[in-house]
């Protein structure tokens, strides 16, 4: 409403009759156009205005004023869902270009998690090998129990934790299994602090050791007869997972890589 408006109201009141519709034709709108009949609609509101009573103007008020609410709450609303989806968008963003990040690390680094590596035991131990001369020297060797500590502090993170792998072994896990579990590592770190056993590296263990059971029941896995392609298939699951706790740290671990690396780091003797 307007001043014009206002200006009328205040001309209705006091110029026009209270009963100003007894003396309108029965159907005041016939023989208008669209326009005119929404300025005549108009005029006869602003005719009312003048004429309500307290009461009637303050219930009107009443409803104006809720009905401004509701068309507040109506925008806040909106508005934060705006905002939600533009902060889905960036951080999707930031996923995709972590990703592209990690992938030209991982390109640059010649890192895969199914490259063979020099088996425990060997001088080279936790190396990448292109599987020529490993095919041949892995195999008289098997994993023995006192060379497990040594090689894990060298080679970097295992995929499949100390914990479950130190359990399997106890329950009978083939040996063949026991040591597709021991050779795939990262290699050794350039940042030590990427496989410090922290607070998110008790979350891993946990959230591989719960894969470990899905994937076991899903597969009928019997542990005393699991083949190499079956536990490679597990790493694999290990290193896709969607889990946060396995991906989050995973992706951790490797970005601090990728700074340290990028500040002049390299891993170990690669």
């Amino acid at each position: 409403m307007n001043t014009d408006d206002l200006v009328k109201i205040e001309q209705y009141r006091r110029f026009l009759r209270p009963d100003w519709r007894r003396w309108l034709p029965p159907d005041p709108e016939r023989g208008l156009t669209r326009e005119q009949r929404e300025a005549l609609r108009h005029d006869f509101m602003l005719r009312d205005l003048a004429f309500e009573t307290p009461l009637a103007r303050r219930l009107r008020k009443e409803q104006e004023a809720r009905e401004r609410e509701e068309q507040e709450r109506l925008e806040a609303e909106h508005h934060r869902e705006i905002e939600r989806e533009a902060l889905q968008l960036k951080a999707e963003l930031a996923a995709l270009r972590f990703e592209l990040v990690w992938a030209e690390f991982c390109s640059k680094a010649g890192f895969n998690p199914d490259q063979p590596r020099v088996p425990a035991g060997n001088p080279d131990g936790g190396q990448w090998t292109d599987g020529a001369s490993s095919a041949d020297s892995t195999q008289d060797h098997e994993v023995q129990s006192d060379e497990i500590s040594a090689a894990r502090r060298t080679r970097g993170h295992h995929y499949v934790t100390r914990e479950l792998f130190e359990k399997l072994k106890e329950e009978g896990l083939s040996d063949e299994a026991l040591k597709v579990f021991e050779e795939h590592t990262t290699g050794p770190l350039a940042d030590p602090s990427s496989n410090w056993y922290d607070a998110e590296h008790r979350l891993y263990n946990r959230a591989v050791e719960d894969l470990w059971k899905d994937f076991k029941e899903r597969n009928n896995i019997q542990i005393d007869r699991m083949t190499a392609d079956e536990a490679r298939d597990f790493v694999r699951e290990v290193v896709g997972s969607d889990d946060a706790r396995i991906g989050g740290f995973l992706r951790r671990m490797w970005l601090r890589e990728f700074i340290r690396r990028g500040m002049g780091g390299r891993r170990g003797n690669e």
